[in-house]
């Protein structure tokens, strides 16, 4: 027996309706998954904190790099503030202490004066919400 041509644009027509509704299942899973916590580490909250300085700092090159925070939480402000920045490419001060530009990048409030004369750096601007360039130099 020969289906019709009617019963096959039928079984056409649901088969194409479960692919669309499936297609709109997962993308509203993957919504309510990702949600507001896509971003984990705000990565990009950080092209707004980093605009003002990737203003100032030359448009390539290395560019030193220091910040308050230690062990995981420094690796993720500063690929962070590396993935702004690019194609800069921020070094460690103390690993590299030639740059002549500096980048802070802070989580805490203090004296960034203080912070940078312990390390003979010159304060250049305070963009706030952490971020501070630095020169080299006394102050």
């Amino acid at each position: 027996m020969k289906p019709s041509a009617a019963l096959t644009a039928t079984g056409c027509a649901i088969a194409v309706l479960l692919a669309l509704w499936s297609v709109l299942d997962f993308y509203s899973a993957t919504e309510v998954m990702a949600g507001p916590a896509a971003d984990t580490y705000k990565i990009a909250d950080q092209e707004l904190r980093f605009q003002q300085a990737a203003a100032a700092l030359p448009p390539a090159g290395e560019v030193g790099y220091v910040t308050d925070q230690t062990e995981n939480r420094e690796w993720v402000m500063f690929l962070g503030a590396q993935y702004v920045l690019a194609p800069r490419v921020l070094v460690a001060l103390d690993k590299h202490p030639h740059s002549p530009w500096v980048v802070g990048n802070f989580a805490r409030r203090f004296d960034v004066a203080q912070f940078a004369n312990a390390r003979g750096l010159k304060l250049v601007q305070d963009f706030g919400g952490g971020v501070v360039l630095f020169g080299k130099g006394a102050p």
